[in-house]
């Protein structure tokens, strides 16, 4: 009887963090258009749609309310403000968004080869944004929880065609909407090295999604950092930092390709009406932490 003989795989840690560094997932480079793109609206009528948001900013305006630090904002900026309604000089909100924002940028990710140019003649596909339901083959329709949430990031992970994480990819009903915003950003720093974008519903969560990052990669490691977010025009601070660290030489930042729960997932974008949500999703958890993203 012949007697079995089994062997350690040799190097120890340092064999296993070069299968690390060596194994990344595959992936193709963000789109780039050589073909124009087709426009919907002639130049006449663009100009005229902006003629005509220009005179609803100027002589209808928008009402801010509860919010006087916004208000103030666009008070020094050069708007018109009576109580809680802004109006806007005409060519104002242009004129801003020209000098400020730039026309193309790249969006940094933990892995450089995961980098993404937004604007000019770039394409990048990214997960969708904000389906309150799932479905899948097992369970059918239903509402979407945090282990589904963390799927949908694999999945975007292990696909070579996905060049971005997303956002919101899906929302997990099964915790509390204060503090859900923390276990989807974890989830995107631990499921994923591609570029993500954080929380913008408010300034505080925007602000959140910057700490955890910096919590992620440590202070002693500086950051560029790239403003990706979407947000109203009031909430100034409502704005999304994804990072890229500068990795000491020798040292790599890596996510986890862990197996996938569940099968064949797919975001419900037909229904959208979420006021039915589950009783256990109102519910405020007790002794809810930021995790530590340190190790």
């Amino acid at each position: 009887m012949s007697e079995e003989v089994h062997h350690r795989r040799g190097g120890g840690r340092a064999a296993r963090q070069v299968t690390r560094n060596t194994s990344n997932a595959q992936r193709e480079a963000f789109l780039t258009r050589s073909i124009k793109p087709y426009e919907l609206v002639s130049d006449e009528n663009l100009e005229l749609l902006e003629i005509n948001a220009d005179t609803i900013l100027e002589e209808i305006g928008v009402e801010i309310r509860d919010y006087p630090s916004a208000i103030e904002r666009f008070k020094k900026a050069g708007a018109i403000v009576d109580g809680t309604r802004v109006r806007f000089p005409r060519g104002m909100c242009r004129s801003i968004i020209q000098a400020s924002a730039p026309r193309e940028y790249t969006q940094h990710a933990r892995n450089p080869l995961n980098n993404v140019q937004i604007g000019g003649n770039a394409t990048v596909f990214a997960p969708n944004y904000g389906s309150p339901f799932v479905h899948d083959l097992d369970n059918g329709r239903r509402y979407a929880t945090i282990a589904d949430f963390q799927n949908f990031v694999k999945l975007s992970y292990m696909s070579p065609y996905i060049h971005h994480s997303g956002g919101t990819v899906c929302e997990p009903v099964d915790i509390p909407v204060s503090k859900r915003h923390l276990d989807m950003v974890y989830a995107h720093i631990k499921y994923s090295d591609k570029g993500f974008m954080g929380s913008v519903t408010l300034g505080e969560r925007a602000q959140d999604s910057v700490n955890m990052a910096r919590i992620c990669w440590r202070p002693a490691r500086k950051a560029v950092t790239r403003i990706s977010g979407m947000g109203n025009l009031p909430s100034a601070a409502s704005r999304v930092a994804a990072i890229r660290p500068r990795v000491a030489p020798g040292r790599r930042v890596r996510a986890s390709a862990l197996p996938i729960t569940g099968t064949r997932l797919r975001t419900d974008i037909n229904a959208r009406n979420i006021k039915n949500r589950p009783a256990r999703a109102r519910g405020c958890r007790k002794n809810v932490r930021i995790p530590d993203l340190t190790h």
